[in-house]
C-alpha cells in the first residue's frame, strides 16, 4: 500500500510539473513585439531605445509532452527559426536556433498581454552583463 501511495504521488507531481510548463507555453503562443529594453552595463542600468527597431518573437502552438516547441525570432529584417522548451518550473526558456546556438532566458513576467525576459551575457567586451526586454502581445 505504501508503494502504491508513493507511485501515485510521483505521477501526480509529474502531471503538475507538466501542466505548469504547458500553461507557460499556452500563454506564450502568438506574436510578441519588444516595447522596451534595459541593459546592465558595468553595474548601471541603461534604457535602450527601441524606436525603429523591431524585435519580434512568434511562438507556435505546441504540446510540451511531444518534445520541443517551435518559434521564430525577428530582429528588423533578420529572421531565424528556433526550437524551445520551458525549464526550471516555468521560469526559463531554453532554446536552440537554426545554427545550433543554445540560449537560456529567464522569464521575469508572463501575463496575458505582457512578457518580460532577462538574458545574462556575463561580462563581455562591451561591458554588458544582462539585457531585460519587455514585450507586448500582438495577437
Amino acid at each position: 500500500m505504501k508503494k502504491l501511495f508513493i507511485f501515485c504521488l510521483s505521477v501526480a507531481l509529474v502531471i503538475v510539473a507538466c501542466s505548469k510548463e504547458q500553461r507557460v507555453v499556452n500563454k506564450l503562443e502568438g506574436t510578441w513585439k519588444g516595447t522596451s529594453a534595459k541593459a546592465n552595463v558595468l553595474g548601471f542600468e541603461i534604457e535602450v531605445p527601441l524606436d525603429g527597431i523591431d524585435i519580434i518573437y512568434t511562438f507556435n502552438p505546441c504540446k510540451v509532452n511531444k518534445g520541443f516547441c517551435n518559434g521564430t525570432y525577428q530582429l528588423d529584417t533578420y529572421t531565424d527559426d528556433f526550437t524551445y522548451t520551458i525549464g526550471n518550473k516555468g521560469t526559463t526558456i531554453d532554446w536552440i536556433d537554426s545554427s545550433g546556438t543554445t540560449q537560456s532566458i529567464d522569464i521575469l513576467e508572463l501575463e496575458k498581454t505582457t512578457f518580460k525576459v532577462k538574458e545574462d551575457f556575463g561580462l563581455d567586451s562591451t561591458g554588458i552583463a544582462e539585457v531585460t526586454v519587455t514585450f507586448t502581445k500582438q495577437n
